[in-house]
């Protein structure tokens, strides 16, 4: 029995709006109405190509009772009024990442969540993908033995006019691997952390991050990535995990499918990266909204990502980042 369709609106028509649409166009579970952009000219422009509506406000969208869902994908600096916004006309909501400006700002969205009875979850993309579920169900089965190391590793050149749409590296990749690293190992109890800016000439942030974890369990996780350089070889970094336990190890690349055909900020169509959004928008729409299960990865973990990033920072700027250091006990 077909289950009904949620009406979907779009607050924000950056490039990774694409990736979202590419998304919502294949569900069955939804229907992109229309989308709002402070640029008119782009929410026209989007708006003409996928045949919705273009809004002349946020208000004006979340009024329209034809919408359940709203993706907020606008720049960082907005996500807070427009969640609450949107929770507030009654629509489930789906943000990107980073998810708030601060931890007490994220920690308000989960807190008006539960207060109006809607979704918010953050579009914490990497962890949904059978890949990494399978990952999950080795670990916390044991099958891997006790887990000694982890790596998550991320390696595409962004030129300097598309890395100026992001917040810096170890804000904006690290934290998917942070979630990640949550999600199949748990909490770290420390944590030490470089960033490193390499080829920007204008751009006053990083470029290149890396932090290395503790977990209370005693292994370690490795976490790298860089805007600097792409990955030639022949087993590229492009994006991968491996996990390693003392009777095996589970690994997985964004390497296994590619073609030719830019999409979002990315010069190439990388499937396993474009699949993640699909899988992660079946979920919002299917498992959270018309059966009421939590995201894999929830608004309460962009609030613990933030803050170890956050404090991954601080310890850069004030010495001891490097892995001789102290650490960051968390």
């Amino acid at each position: 029995m077909m289950e009904r369709v949620i009406g979907v609106g779009f607050v924000g028509c950056g490039m990774v709006s694409e990736l979202h649409h590419l998304a919502v166009a294949t569900s069955e579970e939804a229907r992109l109405i229309g989308v709002y952009d402070v640029d008119g000219a782009r929410a026209d422009e989007r708006a003409r190509a996928w045949g919705v509506r273009a809004y002349a406000s946020l208000a004006e969208m979340l009024a329209d009772e034809a919408i359940e869902a709203v993706f907020v994908l606008s720049p960082l600096e907005a996500h807070k009024e427009q969640v609450l916004d949107a929770l507030r006309h009654g629509k489930h909501v789906l943000v990107e990442k980073p998810v708030g400006s601060s931890v007490q700002d994220i920690l308000e969205m989960a807190d008006a969540a539960q207060r109006y009875q809607r979704v918010v979850m953050p579009a914490h993309n990497y962890v949904y993908q059978p890949d990494v579920w399978r990952a999950r169900r080795l670990i916390r089965q044991g099958d891997l033995g006790r887990i000694c190391a982890a790596w998550v590793t991320y390696a595409i050149f962004h030129s300097e006019e598309i890395a100026a749409h992001y917040h810096g590296v170890l804000r904006e990749v690290l934290a998917h691997h942070l979630y990640l690293t949550l999600y199949l190992l748990g909490r770290p109890a420390r944590l030490w952390a470089t960033q490193q800016s390499l080829h920007y000439a204008r751009l006053q942030q990083d470029d290149q991050a890396s932090m290395v974890l503790q977990m209370e369990d005693g292994s370690v996780a490795h976490l790298f990535a860089t805007f600097g350089a792409d990955d030639p070889t022949s087993n590229p970094w492009t994006f991968m995990f491996k996990v390693l336990g003392t009777r095996g190890g589970v690994t997985y690349s964004w390497r296994d499918a590619v073609f030719q055909r830019p999409l979002g900020t990315l010069g190439i169509a990388i499937v396993p990266y474009e699949e993640s959004f699909t899988y992660e928008v079946q979920h919002f729409l299917h498992r959270c909204i018309l059966h009421g299960d939590a995201p894999l990865s929830t608004i309460k973990d962009a609030a613990r990502v933030h803050h170890r990033a956050g404090r991954a920072e601080h310890r850069h700027r004030h010495g001891g980042a490097g892995p001789g250091g102290r650490g960051v006990v968390d």
